[in-house]
């Protein structure tokens, strides 16, 4: 009987085990997905709203790779009225004047945040004129960094678009809706169409890629970062530095013809670009699914402010 019952309980605890426990269940996480590049924030209390003239204050900038590529080229600029604030240095990074560099790994399966890293920079407030009690100024951080978008939907390679033939197809041609990949640019719809080639018997699948803008800031030309948000960078920016995206596009492994050429510029946040296989596809050829890629690489710039009262000590 005693042994019996030690084998019920056995049992009992055999098939707890098994089927108990969300704890023990395997789930997955999918960092290609949000519209968050680096996120910066200007931490609360530095630097505080109201300072005094003569004093010395600190302003801590929390900088967060919040999507799925790593930061590899990245400025910090913090921008200060001159006339009432001496900038002192930054107590960490690289640093040249009122830059500093930074990298920031995105995040992983194994890192589902991304990376995260404070900087703090000391700041001098300078006395104000005799006829002034106050005075209230904004203060900028200012963060540019390299980025890249991914986007690697199936889409299907219709031979028959006509429906000629009563094959059954496994798939047909369609348009590709896509939301986010993890970045503050995303591929954001695919028209998907086959087109006649010149070669007889084949045909050529044609793409109209669809890419916006869908994070908070600003999208940059990537070679003029260094200039743009360095050191050495000036106030005289110019236009074409700014909405400049690379595209690279292929099917299969294969590159795909594009046009508009790179670079390709953003008119009013968004830009479609035309992209063609001219190996073609044997229309006697089975309709087969595949993956497209499409690969982004920018640079891209945002900007938080606080507005500090400057009191008379």
């Amino acid at each position: 009987m005693k042994l019996k019952n030690l084998l019920i309980i056995t049992f009992l605890v055999l098939f707890a085990g098994c089927n108990g426990g969300d704890d023990n269940q395997i789930t997955t996480y999918d960092v290609y997905v949000g519209s968050d590049g680096l996120i910066l924030e200007m931490v609360d209390g530095a630097p505080p709203t109201e300072i005094f003239t003569d004093s010395l204050i600190e302003v801590v900038a929390r900088l967060e790779n919040g999507g799925a590529y790593n930061i590899v080229n990245g400025y910090l600029v913090l921008g200060l009225e001159t006339d009432y604030f001496s900038f002192d240095n930054w107590q960490e990074g690289q640093s040249t004047g009122q830059t500093v560099r930074f990298a920031l790994n995105g995040k992983t399966i194994n890192n589902p945040q991304g990376d995260i890293e404070i900087f703090n920079a000391r700041v001098q407030t300078r006395a104000l004129d005799s006829q002034s009690e106050q005075h209230q100024s904004i203060m900028l951080l200012t963060a540019c960094y390299d980025y890249k978008t991914i986007a690697t939907p199936n889409v299907c390679i219709d031979t028959d678009p006509y429906d000629i033939t009563e094959s059954k197809k496994v798939c047909q041609a369609q348009d590709i809706s896509l939301s986010s990949q993890g970045a503050p640019v995303a591929v954001t719809n695919i028209e998907v169409s086959m087109m006649p080639s010149d070669d007889e018997g084949l045909l050529k699948p044609h793409f109209i890629i669809e890419i916006s803008n869908v994070g908070g800031g600003t999208v940059i030309d990537r070679l003029q970062i260094d200039s743009l948000c360095s050191a050495s960078s000036n106030t005289n920016s110019d236009a074409k530095e700014f909405n400049v995206i690379n595209l690279q596009a292929s099917m299969s492994g294969r590159p795909l013809s594009c046009s508009p050429n790179n670079p390709i510029r953003l008119k009013d946040g968004s830009a479609r670009v035309s992209c063609s296989f001219d190996y073609g596809i044997d229309s006697d050829q089975e309709s087969f699914s595949t993956p497209l890629t499409v690969e982004l690489d920018y640079g891209y710039t945002t900007t938080k402010t606080r507005t500090v009262t400057l009191l008379k000590g």
